[in-house]
């Protein structure tokens, strides 16, 4: 009759918020029979179909991975855990338009979810991240003002990971347009959006026709979004998951 409990795994995270994973590797009863994986609960949640339970946990905290089983109450079994980069939901929202005196025009962009690396994130001539995804979007205005959207290139689907999700994309009245988009997945350092636009109706001091770095006034190149804004926790923001455990797996690295 073999059986190991109270094993504690004490891990030092170097970032706040990491997503750690157990996963029990080998389990049998007294009898030498296997354990149903369902039945196998750690830190109080119930193992997935892969066999891994992932939880999110702040930096230095000690925590017991020690398994227990429904209905059992001798077992044997091999826990193994690790930390892995917690998946977070990136939002993005722009309503890029122009005055009458600017129409006709047209404008169109390059939309890249970025993790970023190491430096002064502050410094406008910043360019040390790595790009994880992409779209390109844009529109026309007419004389009128009435604007005409551009296809939609390389978003992916409702449930991607990894993918920029397209949820809103539609003309304004006049003059413009908005577009609504998020990001789920994964970075060791901190996600972010850089735009790069072409239009023939460019912000004051920027090249006509040619592209160009769109960051906020209020923020330093060459981020959209202040490093870090825009962050959510998956567990919080998961209106477009379902359920809310069993991710696909293309969320996690």
């Amino acid at each position: 009759m073999k059986f190991r409990w109270n094993k504690t795994r004490t891990d030092t995270f170097t970032a706040k918020n990491q997503l750690f994973k157990a996963n029990p590797t080998w389990w049998e009863t007294a009898d030498g029979s296997p354990i149903d994986p369902s039945q196998i609960i750690v830190m109080q949640k119930s193992l997935d179909t892969n066999g891994n339970v992932y939880v999110v946990l702040e930096d230095h905290q000690t925590v017991d991975i020690t398994p227990e089983v429904k209905g059992n109450k001798f077992y044997s079994f091999t826990v193994g855990a690790g930390k892995q980069c917690a998946p977070v939901k990136l939002m993005f929202y722009d309503p890029p338009d122009r005055p009458a005196t600017k129409w006709p025009f047209t404008w169109d962009a390059k939309l890249e979810v970025v993790c970023t690396g190491s430096g002064d994130m502050t410094d406008p001539n910043y360019t040390n991240y790595t790009s994880l995804g992409w779209i390109t979007y844009g529109f026309s205005v007419d004389a009128a003002g009435h604007p005409t959207l551009h296809n939609l290139v390389n978003a992916g689907q409702m449930f991607d990971c990894g993918s920029i999700i397209v949820i809103d994309y539609e003309t304004q009245s006049v003059g413009g347009i908005k577009i609504w988009a998020y990001y789920i997945g994964c970075c060791d350092n901190r996600l972010n959006w850089v735009q790069t636009i072409t239009t023939s109706a460019p912000s004051s001091g920027n090249p006509t026709n040619s592209p160009y770095n769109d960051h906020l006034p209020t923020y330093p190149p060459p981020y959209v979004l202040q490093p870090g804004a825009g962050l959510y926790d998956i567990d919080r923001n998961t209106i477009d998951y379902s359920p809310r455990s069993g991710y696909p797996s293309t969320c996690y690295p």
